[in-house]
């Protein structure tokens, strides 16, 4: 839908229970409004219908403890994202005055204000149109309103006053239904009157002659009873005269002579999880509080079994605070980026206005992870880049969004793309406060999923068992209902509640004000039965009770296993929408089903297991073969593979299973491309010979890149004996070959390289890539003539085939060799037209190296301006994409560039910089480059002592790094030379030249010439000239002039 959608759309809002909105009958996802903050919005303006809510009071309402840079204009985002999800341009309306809804009743209807307006009408109308109306009214509270804002300021009024307009219709209801002799209507409300008013008198007082006169007098003794308690305890008062006489003539009537306890049915769902007390948990709660306090920022891990009261906890913890609730699922734990998504969904709410400030990349990332918030055309980017480019929206997301706070809550769902993401996030957003969930029974020691968990380093790591005897026996008053929990369940909140579930659902207990259960009655015996069963037990029987339509329902919500729209669910029944969202709505109040930011989803990750185990194989396979069939295959490969498995189609699960591993190793998703290719092998029977060599091949390439070279070659040689074609076949042989080089020999390698080039035949791309390889391991091998060759014609190829990225990785290897050997001019160059085609071909991440390379060649020819500005521009794109490597990599480039120019300041803070990131992130050869940088720094502005101790620093940090150690030597002969120290510096010279690739030697022929002629050597003159002879050539002009200078 638009903003421009037809002015006739019918509006719907939900507030009582979960929020719900639809537009001309149909359920509009929560995801459509693109973050909470929008469907808050829409709450606010329903409850204050017909009237302007300030810009100001909006802002409040909205963001109470930090508002957005610009509260106005992310006011007017929110605005058009509520206008653009419902279809409707004047659902709401701006002006002056602020903002309100601005449809006519009649367009936009609001269940909380129909409810009050029934209230109203009946105060007036005849007694049968008034139990009529009551009767409405009542059924239509399915949940508290505003449950998601009870805490916040602005919702309490508003939740008081229909709690008001309830308790009227109860006790008018009551009134009526004595009058007409409906004492089983009358005993039903009377149980919903003394659950929502149990202190105030005229309720108690009429539930009381409800019961009596529907033949359950002592049911009406004991409710009086507690209510004197209750008065005494809380208030410091006893019941008036009126109330104490009925309850005397009450206990002076006679009991009718039942043979039987009346039943009283009821339709209040009487234990849902949200109305059980939270006990138990209140010193992990402080903990918890504390931890996340500090203005450091923390992590905190909260971990346990299934059923421990994880999800209730943190939801105790963030129910008063601004935070950002994240919870993830088994069915998206092999989706790349899916908890990423997620939690930039929840961030923008805090700030809608945050792309506005982003670069053209950074705006591509965040519009593939939500498409729909981010308008406008973006630069095409490769998948390595993309990854380094969601990793750095996160961060700065996590930066600047007014959130105190981030919940991730069952996080071993989590796709491993989006925990590596945020642990970077965790490492680079100080003052911010991460709470994660996990269950410990699924993340399994010895997996990557639990080698990432383990990695979090929290400050506070908080273990969940069962409640503690005190904690059971304050929430339950009754004795024996109490020891019975205790010793018959694993003590967990999950199995404690569903046997408090069962027994209120067989009238046994009920709750009282302080929402302790007490028993109804004395039958001890039916209390130990029911409460002996254990929480699968009592949730299979809750579930067998649910029948028609409802079971259908709630049976695809678990077999779906995410958050899933109304709209969905009804499409892929082929059922009708409104009776899939009453059937949801039913299935919401018993406890069942919640709705979440993206749709519906079980209420707890038990009632999925239990629902899913107690299907029958038929029924299991058709459910999962009718999701499977409604997913879309393109956009999510991953659950379509998931499903078709399940229904028991195992050639379409394997052809899923391939394109949703290949999918994952495109955006650089190695461990989720392993995990999915497994998943897909390991469906053996009717598996394609071609999807089989596919999925090997997907798992191969995604092995190498993790560095199983064993792996990877066991399954590029079991790729091989699938009968591939030629061109497949040359293409894998390519890529062992190039697994060879690392793991077995270049020779082995060189052999597999031949074959695969024979194989290719008349293939255009299988033979370049073949051609590329065989170039590689040729310069590794010396064979420098048929590498120059080979190079040239797979840049030909590639050319002809208009894949840009595949000349720019042969020019990128031929240019680094040539840069490396010395010849600086053409291998700067090469570089420049490397980094250019990288660009073009959006291979960002790619593009630093060469164009900071290409930068230092330019410093070395003696044009550091333009060297400056290569290394500034490709700084700029290395933290555009996050890339801390490729900063630091830049940055000591920039630095030489700077010290060349006389800018010494600029010159040291960029060294610095540079080695503060390379010790950070632990890498060796920049650490070392950065000494040398910061050691240039100093030698230009004429301090030998600091610039000598940063050369020893680098010669001390380059073992087994023999260009970098050339250079040390060379500059740190230079500074000896200066003392000098002679001898030493005699050492260093000679060491410095007999190691290292050719580029370091230039620097080391310069050490060579101040050495002779600071000894007075007679060869001064012919070193001078082989200087010449070599550096002009070459290119490296900054070092001839430096001779010069110095003779």
């Amino acid at each position: 839908m638009t903003d421009g959608s037809s002015a006739a759309t019918a509006v719907e809002l939900r507030l009582f229970g979960r929020f719900v909105v639809l537009a001309d009958g149909l359920e509009v996802p929560a995801s459509a409004f693109g973050g909470r903050k929008v469907r808050q919005l829409l709450r606010i303006l329903a409850t204050r219908r017909g009237s302007h809510v300030s810009l100001d009071a909006l802002t409040e309402m909205l963001w109470p403890t930090t508002a957005p840079r610009d509260p106005a204009a992310n006011l007017a985002v929110l605005a058009a994202r509520a206008r653009r999800a419902v279809g409707c341009r004047d659902l709401i309306v701006s002006g002056d005055a602020g903002y309100r809804i601005g449809l006519p009743e009649d367009r936009c209807r609001v269940d909380t204000e129909s409810f009050a307006s029934l209230v109203r009408a009946a105060r007036t109308a005849d007694a049968s149109d008034a139990l009529d109306s009551y009767r409405t009214a009542v059924a239509m509270w399915t949940g508290d309103p505003l449950g998601e804002d009870q805490y916040d300021d602005w919702a309490i009024r508003y939740r008081d006053m229909m709690s008001e307009y309830r308790v009227e219709a109860l006790e008018r209801g009551v009134e009526l239904c004595l009058e007409r002799s409906d004492t089983a209507q009358a005993a039903e409300w009377a149980v919903v009157l003394q659950t929502v008013a149990p202190l105030r008198e005229s309720a108690v007082v009429l539930a009381m002659r409800a019961y009596a006169a529907h033949g359950d007098p002592n049911r009406a003794l004991v409710m009086f009873d507690r209510f004197r308690h209750d008065l005494a305890t809380e208030l410091g008062v006893d019941p008036t005269a009126e109330a104490r006489a009925e309850y005397q003539r009450l206990l002076h009537s006679r009991p009718p002579r039942a043979s039987h306890r009346p039943t009283v049915r009821t339709s209040v769902a009487p234990s849902g999880l949200g109305s059980v007390r939270f006990v138990g948990r209140s010193r992990e709660l402080v903990r918890l509080r504390s931890a996340t306090t500090t203005p450091a920022g923390s992590v905190v891990v909260v971990e346990g079994r299934s059923g421990t009261g994880k999800s209730r906890l943190v939801a105790e913890f963030h129910a008063n605070r601004d935070a950002a609730v994240v919870r993830c699922f088994a069915a998206q734990r092999d989706e790349v980026w899916s908890m990423v998504a997620s939690l930039v969904r929840e961030l923008l709410s805090a700030d809608a206005r945050f792309a506005d400030d982003l670069s053209p990349p950074l705006r591509g990332a965040l519009a593939m992870l939500v498409p729909d918030l981010v308008s406008g055309r973006h630069p095409r980017v490769d998948p390595e880049s993309m990854r380094a480019l969601v990793i750095e929206v996160l961060v700065r997301l996590v930066g600047t969004a007014a959130v105190p706070t981030i919940v991730l809550d069952d996080v071993q769902w989590s796709d491993e793309s989006s925990l590596s993401a945020v642990s970077v996030a965790m490492r680079r957003s100080p003052g911010s406060s991460w709470v994660l969930t996990y269950r410990t029974e699924d993340v399994h020691p010895g997996t990557s999923r639990h080698a990432a968990v383990g990695a979090l380093e929290p400050d506070l790591r908080l273990t969940l068992g069962g409640l503690d005897d005190e904690a059971v026996r304050d929430l339950v008053v009754d004795r024996v209902v109490a020891d019975t929990l205790l010793e018959h369940t694993d003590r967990s909140p999950l199995a404690v509640v569903e046997g408090l579930r069962s027994l209120a659902a067989a009238g046994l207990i009920e709750p009282d004000r302080r929402g302790r259960w007490h028993a109804t009655g004395d039958d001890r015996d039916a209390l130990r039965a029911v409460a002996h069963a254990n929480q699968q037990e009592n949730l299979t029987r809750r579930l067998d009770s649910v029948r028609g339509a409802d079971r259908d329902v709630v049976d695809l919500v678990a077999i779906v296993g995410r958050e899933t729209p109304a709209g969905e669910l009804a499409r892929v029944l082929g059922a009708d929408p409104a009776a899939v969202l009453d059937s949801l709505t039913r299935l919401a109040h018993a406890d069942l089903l919640r709705l979440g930011e993206q749709g519906w989803a079980a209420a707890h990750d038990m009632i999925s297991d239990v629902a899913v185990r107690r299907l029958d194989p038929v029924r299991r396979a058709r459910l999962h073969g009718l999701a499977a069939t409604a997913v879309d295959e393109a956009a999510d490969p991953v659950a379509a593979a998931h499903h078709w498995r399940l229904a028991g189609d195992a050639p379409k699960a394997a052809a899923a299973y391939a394109t949703a591993a290949r999918a994952a190793l495109d955006g650089f998703a190695h461990d989720e491309a392993v995990s999915l290719a497994s998943a897909g092998l390991g469906i053996e029977v009717q598996t394609p010979v071609a999807t089989t060599a596919a999925l090997r091949e997907v798992r191969a390439l995604a092995r190498a890149r993790t560095g199983d070279l064993p792996g990877a070659r066991d399954d590029f040689r079991a790729a091989l004996a699938c009968a591939l074609p030629g061109p497949r076949q040359a293409v894998v042989l390519a890529e062992l070959a190039m697994v060879a080089s690392g793991s077995e020999d270049m020779i082995r390698a060189a052999d597999l390289c031949e074959m695969a080039v024979v194989r290719a035949g008349r293939d255009r791309a299988a033979r370049a890539r073949a051609l590329e390889v065989g170039s590689v391991l040729d310069m590794n091998l010396a064979r420098e003539h048929r590498a120059a060759e080979r190079a040239e014609e797979a840049i030909t190829l590639y050319t002809e085939l208009g894949n840009a990225a595949g000349v720019a990785r042969v020019l990128d290897a031929r240019a680094m060799a040539t840069f490396l050997n010395g010849q600086i001019k053409r291998g700067g160059d090469l570089l420049a037209r490397a980094a250019d085609l990288f660009a073009a071909s959006g291979d960002l991440i790619r593009v630093v190296t060469p164009r900071s390379t290409h930068g230092h060649s330019l410093v070395f020819a003696a044009r550091p301006d333009e060297g400056l500005e290569e290394a500034s521009l490709a700084v700029e794109i290395a933290r555009t994409l996050g890339h801390q490597e490729g900063i630091s990599y830049a940055l000591w480039h920039r630095s030489e560039a700077s010290s060349a120019l006389g800018h010494i300041d600029d010159a040291l803070r960029d060294g610095r910089e540079a080695l503060e990131i390379a010790h950070r992130i632990g890498h060796r050869g920049w650490t070392a480059t950065a000494h040398r940088a910061i050691g240039i720094a100093h030698q230009t502005a004429g301090d030998p002592d600091a610039a000598g101790i940063a050369f020893r620093a680098s010669l001390d940090a380059s073992e087994h790094l023999d260009l970098f150690g050339s250079w040390a030597r060379s500059r740190l002969a230079m500074i000896e030379i200066g003392a000098g120290h002679l001898d030493s510096a005699a050492d260093l010279v000679t060491t410095a030249l007999a190691t290292g690739p050719g580029l370091g030697h230039h620097e080391a022929r310069l050490a060579r010439v101040l050495l002779a002629r600071a000894r007075g050597d007679d060869d001064v003159d012919m070193l001078v000239a082989d200087l010449e002879a070599t550096a002009g050539p070459a290119g490296a002009h900054a070092v001839l002039r430096a001779c010069r200078r110095e003779m």
